[in-house]
């Protein structure tokens, strides 16, 4: 399987490139923007359609395109992030069309919903975005999904809090998982209701594998691990497969709000259509991610 990943040199783009080529003996087409080196075979700025038009000539052709390349920073203007997530999604579709590549998969975020109203969550939870990001993601997957047809499927993956090596060390899942392996005290906050889902991305890149297999799969999936867990039950699982000395510090608020998150997340449409489900416990993602 000649494969196309965009946004290769971030978390979840780098683990697929790895996994798929490793697990799967698929060829890796890796695309980045130039900045770093370490992962891509061939480099362009998505958001510039004469740059990723241009690749057709270096890559030729594909049977399988993985959009992940994103601006994450809700902070930065909105024409910044629709530039790169929407206008980005759409170019990296127009060269998919052009490599001849039969299934195009756009790596979505569960949180577009906004507010959760539903549980569990599945795809027909309503959208009301909270955050330009999601709100930018949000639109990718519309457009993508009217621009797919017969020649080229579209697959918008909705994913949680992703797992995977090389974590950037801004969320709970790495910051905890440093402050455990140098022994120190881990500090867990937030309301103690809230439960958040982590995928580990061998579970997305097996999910993608079993789609490129299907010849119908298109639309909307979410791809979830299968519980989700509070801070302090992550800190403490960590604290159990590390083998750590840490303690933990509880500073977690207790039932304060009549509102709070439980990322309850349901892949069942995904079992339904492509044989989906999660094989990875969190137990098996922090051993994986720690090294151990």
């Amino acid at each position: 399987m000649r494969c196309v990943i965009t946004g290769v040199n971030g978390v979840v783009g780098y683990n697929l490139k790895e996994i798929l080529f490793h697990e799967f003996g698929w060829d890796i087409i890796g695309v980045g923007s130039g900045k770093t080196k370490r992962n891509e075979r061939v480099s362009a700025d998505i958001s510039d359609s004469k740059q990723m038009d241009g690749l057709v000539n270096e890559i030729k052709d594909a049977d399988i395109f993985i959009h992940c390349a994103a601006v994450i920073d809700s902070a930065l203007p909105l024409k910044d992030l629709f530039s790169v997530n929407v206008l980005g999604a759409i170019n990296a579709f127009n060269l998919s069309r052009k490599l001849g590549v039969s299934l195009f998969v756009n790596i979505s975020s569960v949180p577009v919903i906004g507010n959760i109203v539903e549980k569990p969550i599945t795809e027909n939870h309503p959208c009301n975005p909270e955050t330009p990001y999601h709100l930018s993601k949000l639109h990718g997957e519309e457009v993508l999904g009217l621009l797919s047809d017969f020649k080229t499927r579209v697959v918008n993956f909705r994913i949680p809090s992703p797992v995977g090596k090389h974590m950037h060390r801004r969320t709970i899942f790495p910051i905890l998982l440093d402050q455990a392996a140098k022994g120190e005290m881990l500090t867990v906050m937030g309301d103690s209701r809230r439960k958040q889902n982590f995928l580990d991305v061998r579970d997305l890149a097996r999910a993608v594998e079993l789609a490129s297999k299907s010849t119908s799969v298109e639309g909307v999936y979410n791809i979830a691990a299968g519980l989700a867990i509070s801070n302090k039950e992550l800190a403490e699982k960590i604290i159990a497969k590390t083998d750590s000395d840490s303690n933990i510090r509880d500073n977690m608020r207790y039932g304060l709000s009549e509102y709070f998150e439980d990322w309850d997340v349901s892949s069942s449409k995904a079992k339904k259509d492509f044989g989906y489900t999660p094989v990875f416990s969190l137990e098996d993602s922090i051993t994986w991610v720690a090294g151990k």
